[in-house]
């Protein structure tokens, strides 16, 4: 009789062939097609070393999953109907990107294998953070481990999988950037990467260089971001509130510039309240007695998030519905139906910012902690560090201190820089000296040191020639209304043209000009008085001449610092400082265009927050003009006298100030005469 058993697959006594039989079986079974998020889910376990023992959960941090997606084409299609070779993130710290970039490299390799090329900013970082869990995953996932190489085919630095590689690389050496081709280039922490490495380029340009070979080519770099100055610009339709697209002179983090040359993808919540759609970010992060500053501890327990739309209390319990239901949207976009419908920007770079208030390993609380800390210790790069780290956001020198342009804006009022409003009792110009222009501001100097800002524009020429010296004259000499100027300060550290040898230094030779009325002068960082008056001509043998040209140095500390408090004084009280209602955004932003920080000697200085200052250099102007004029003993005008500005008139009318010029040298010929006065009554008396 037959036998029914069925014949083994494996010959009798050819046990050791059965584990290559079952490797054969993984490897030949079909693949999977799947997303990065799903593949993790299937394949990746953490231990329970982890903070998160157990299978990895990608839900759990659901502003990467859009980003793992967008390392393939095809899903890139699907999202968004369009393709991209470049992908750019910008997060803080603790909020899962380096699991979710082993999530892209780990389903790459094992469902569209090709080679990838994964570089941070340092060896020792490679070594620590990512080979150690890259080698875990690759030895976890069963078709990975299967086809994974080893022995000495398997190093620390590049790993086999099924022949192809996956290289770990570093910044500090541009061979090991430039070492292979790869189809797949990420780069890790952009922003702490040399912006130059060894002389061959940015970093991440040679990663794009490894892709020319492959038609569909990704490259890819996610960072915190470090410094720059930003902003932000609401949609007046959708009331959501995107960061701005800033000159790149005033944005040094490199991830942020690639990141608002792309789509600029906010990630947004809905409010638990309301309903509506928001992007969180910093400014929204509040507690208890906000915005002065509570201990650590308090800040803790106390902080929530308040909604831009209806300032509804968003408390820690309502971050994972929000990131939940959260969506990534472009500025020109709109959500509907908890999705992002509207058109992208033309542009190759697919870029993603998620706020580090989304994410789920660390509270609001401890954000709020932690920046709070940083305010009261008063380190600038402490602080930097919780911006940057904890909120994923830029950063520049003096943020929260500094006014906000806005501000400046506010300051505004109903007359026109035409105009000169009859409280105006003296007037004054500053001017600011640059290579190719003249930059300068007039303003009008009224009861208690009240001030209005009158003209402020630019003469264009080369300033080492005379041409835009004329110019100036003809403004110094022009009538202002019933006024005519008063004084005149013009910065001369630019210096066009050396000082003692020809061509003669323009500066020092306009001022002679009108050697009572224009005066040049100097800035230092700080000193004892707000002006030192000092002589400033010198003849051959470097002695001062005797009747040479006054030089004014000013304490540029105390000027910048005395524009910044009047940006926010009481617009009620004398020494309001005024803007006219054409006073453009540039003009604001200008002001604030530098920050007052100390250092750790407690020396205060000023740093730029953005590359054009040239009206706050007028306005520090202004402010020694205003010490030097005494404008705060200005009387108050006469009842009888309108408020309404007053037309500029071709009549020129030159009243005296209140209180002579502090500074001011009495003339040799005013001496004389009072002494000849002084004989006769002697004289009469006898």
């Amino acid at each position: 009789m037959q036998s029914t058993q069925p014949s083994p697959i494996l010959p009798a006594g050819s046990t050791k062939l059965a584990p290559l039989y079952a490797r054969a079986a993984i490897l030949l079974r079909p693949v999977e097609k799947t997303t990065p998020d799903d593949w993790a889910r299937k394949n990746r376990v953490y231990p329970p070393s982890s903070g998160m023992p157990g299978p990895r959960d990608p839900a759990l941090t659901p502003y990467m999953v859009p980003f793992t997606r967008s390392f393939d084409p095809a899903l890139q299609f699907e999202m968004y109907g369009q393709t991209f070779d470049t992908v750019i993130g910008v997060t803080s710290s603790q909020m899962g990107k380096s699991d979710a970039l082993l999530d892209v490299i780990g389903s790459t390799m094992e469902q569209r294998p090709a080679p990838i090329m994964y570089a941070g900013p340092t060896k020792e970082w490679l070594n620590a953070e990512i080979e150690p869990r890259l080698s875990a995953m690759l030895k976890q996932a069963p078709r990975l481990r299967e086809r994974l190489a080893t022995g000495k085919r398997d190093t620390r630095f590049k790993k086999l999988v099924g022949g192809v590689p996956i290289r770990l690389a570093w910044a500090g050496s541009a061979s090991q950037l430039a070492g292979m081709a790869a189809k797949l280039a990420i780069m890790d922490e952009l922003d702490r990467i040399a912006e130059n490495v060894k002389g061959e380029g940015d970093p991440f340009g040679l990663l794009e260089a490894r892709g020319y070979s492959f038609r569909d080519r990704i490259r890819a770099a996610i960072s915190t971001p470090l410094m720059g100055t930003v902003d932000t610009e609401r949609d007046d339709e959708t009331r959501l509130e995107f960061w701005k697209k800033m000159e790149s002179e005033d944005v040094s983090s490199p991830i942020w510039r690639l990141w608002q040359s792309g789509t600029r993808h906010h990630f947004a919540w809905p409010c638990p309240e309301c309903d509506e759609f928001f992007i969180p970010r910093f400014k929204q992060l509040r507690w208890k007695g906000y915005p002065e500053l509570p201990s650590a501890a308090e800040a803790k327990r106390s902080a929530f998030i308040e909604c831009p739309c209806c300032g509804g209390v968003i408390e820690e319990k309502h971050k994972r519905g929000m990131n939940a239901r959260g969506v990534y949207v472009a500025p020109g976009q709109k959500v509907e139906g908890d999705v992002a419908v509207g058109p992208l920007p033309d542009t190759t770079i697919l870029s993603y910012w998620a706020s580090g208030l989304c994410s789920p390993f660390v509270t609001f609380g401890e954000r709020a902690s932690s920046y709070v800390a940083a305010k009261l210790e008063g380190k600038q790069d402490t602080i930097q560090s919780v911006i940057n780290t904890g909120f994923g956001e830029c950063y520049a020198p003096g943020s929260g201190d500094v006014p906000e342009w806005q501000e400046v804006a506010a300051l505004r009022q109903e007359y026109k820089s035409t105009d000169v409003p009859a409280g105006v009792r003296v007037v004054t110009l500053a001017v600011d000296v640059q290579k190719n222009r003249l930059v300068y501001v007039i303003r009008g100097w009224g009861a208690g040191g009240t001030s209005w800002r009158l003209e402020a524009g630019e003469l264009f020429g080369l300033t080492h020639e005379a041409l835009v010296w004329d110019q100036l004259a003809d403004l110094v000499v022009r009538p202002i209304g019933e006024h005519v100027i008063h004084r005149v300060f013009i910065d001369s550290g630019f210096r066009p043209g050396k000082p003692y040898s020809l061509p003669i230094n323009k500066v020092y030779e306009f001022c002679r000009r009108f050697p009572r009325r224009v005066y040049p002068t100097k800035g230092r960082a700080t000193q004892d008085k707000p002006l030192i008056l000092s002589k400033n001509d010198v003849n051959a043998k470097g002695e001062v001449k005797k009747y040479g040209l006054d030089l004014l140095w000013l304490d540029t500390d105390y000027c910048k610092s005395w524009v910044h408090e009047r940006i926010r004084w009481p617009v009620d009280k004398p020494g309001a400082w005024y803007l006219p209602s054409d006073a453009t955004d540039d003009y604001c932003k200008q002001i604030v265009a530098e920050a007052r920080v100390k250092k750790p000697s407690g020396t205060p200085e000023w740093v730029a927050r953005s590359r054009e200052n040239h009206f706050l250099d007028c306005e520090a102007l202004q402010a020694a003009l205003a010490h030097l004029l005494n404008v705060h003993l200005i009387a108050a005008p006469a009842p009888a006298e309108s408020a309404a500005p007053a037309a500029r008139s071709s009549t020129p009318n030159n009243p005296a100030p209140a209180a002579e010029p502090a500074a001011e040298k009495t003339s040799a010929e005013d001496r004389r005469a009072r002494a000849a006065a002084l004989g006769a009554r002697m004289a009469n008396r006898g």
